[in-house]
């Protein structure tokens, strides 16, 4: 169960986190409806979970010198650190969002609108820098001598965030159309500014445990 609740939790600070596949999930959902938006925020999903098992095969590899061991635990913590600054920054920021950039009269099926979602989050620097840094010390720090078995509900509680959040999102948005803009955007980087020092902190103290003990 605690690794599935790690999971989740990471799953939720990488879809807190206001990048431009949560920002384009938004405004097709505003502009042409929730389905759309759900389809767009599978696609990503499905994205962030092959970045998530390509991350955990390419650490069961590495896991082994003592020395990636000890980048991913402070480099891990600095960068989630920094990361929670860069959040708090954003949640103070004023942000709008550029509803002009979908046009409602424009069709597509819904299969374009999941590969649009998949592409989005595939491409993005920021999403393969998160999980070459951030998620690598996560999970380098929560599946460390874990069975088989026992990974699984780590990537169950991933997934599920991830596919709750696909839902979660189209729906809000587009029934709470007035308060999209700064108020929904900066109170999602506060939150995911709360979980990146949550994680802060787990991966420093594994460390800690681990290594120096």
């Amino acid at each position: 169960m605690e690794l599935f609740m790690v999971g989740l939790v990471l799953s939720a600070s990488l879809c807190f986190d206001i990048g431009v596949a949560n920002v384009a999930v938004m405004q097709t959902s505003i502009t042409r409806g929730i389905k759309p938006g759900i389809s767009m925020g599978l696609g990503a999903t499905t994205s962030d979970l092959i970045y998530a098992i390509l991350s955990l095969v390419g650490l069961s590899l590495l896991l082994n010198n003592i020395y990636v061991r000890y980048i991913l635990w402070i480099g891990g913590t600095l960068v989630l650190v920094y990361m929670t600054y860069l959040m708090l920054k954003d949640a103070f920021k004023k942000r709008s969002l550029n509803l002009e950039a979908e046009n409602s009269k424009g069709k597509s099926s819904l299969y374009k609108d999941y590969l649009k979602g998949f592409t989005l989050t595939a491409s993005s620097p920021t999403g393969f820098i998160w999980f070459a840094t951030v998620g690598g010390s996560i999970i380098s720090a929560t599946i460390n001598n874990q069975s088989k078995a026992e990974i699984l509900y780590f990537f169950g509680g991933f997934l599920l965030f991830n596919l709750l959040w696909s839902l979660f999102l189209p729906i809000v948005v587009k029934k709470a159309e007035h308060l999209v803009g700064p108020k929904i955007l900066n109170i999602f980087s506060f939150i995911a500014a709360i979980i990146f020092l949550y994680f802060a902190g787990h991966v420093f103290i594994d460390g800690y445990k681990n290594l120096l003990n």
